[in-house]
């Protein structure tokens, strides 16, 4: 009787650990995610003349800078800037000189403000910190489920083997 209790709690405290240690991971793998500033990013936009477009960013981030360079590529083909378009990177902004009927696939970058990225930071910590929380909720269910079985359970009877009575009769 007493190594199936110790079991049990053998049992319910490898879970607390697995749980704690799979929301410790994936908070910290959410950490280093938004402790980036300078984002990467691949778009397309409809190649369409003499009409500015603009760069969009992820999770509605407000760039601070873009960066120097885009690369703009045309059903497999690199384009010129100066010739095939034209970049503004001061704002952001593309501008095509052809007219051609797809898309292009434009790769550029893009800085974070640092109160944005703090922003990230804080709300990776809740999530991780909401993970873990709800490990630990998950494990007190657990804890509380056997708890009321055992009970329920010692209540019935179940697992008493017949003995014999005391009195030797």
């Amino acid at each position: 009787m007493r190594f199936r209790k110790l079991a049990i709690a053998a049992l319910i405290l490898s879970m607390a650990a697995i749980g704690s240690l799979a929301a410790y991971q994936v908070a910290d793998l959410a950490r280093d995610e938004a402790a980036q500033t300078t984002i990467d990013r691949n778009d397309s936009l409809a190649v369409e003349p003499n009409i500015t477009q603009k760069l969009v960013s992820y999770d509605d981030h407000d760039p601070t800078s873009y960066g120097d360079t885009v690369d703009v590529t045309y059903n497999g083909t690199a384009w010129t800037n100066g010739t095939d378009y034209a970049y503004y990177d001061e704002t952001g902004e593309l501008e095509f000189l052809r007219d051609e009927p797809d898309e292009a696939n434009i790769s550029y970058q893009y800085e974070i403000p640092e109160n944005q990225v703090a922003d990230d930071q804080l709300q990776t910590a809740t999530k991780g910190f909401g993970n873990v929380m709800l490990a630990a909720v998950g494990l007190a269910f657990v804890s509380l489920f056997l708890f009321i079985a055992g009970f329920v359970a010692n209540k019935m009877g179940v697992g008493r083997s017949q003995s014999r009575s005391r009195t030797g009769r």
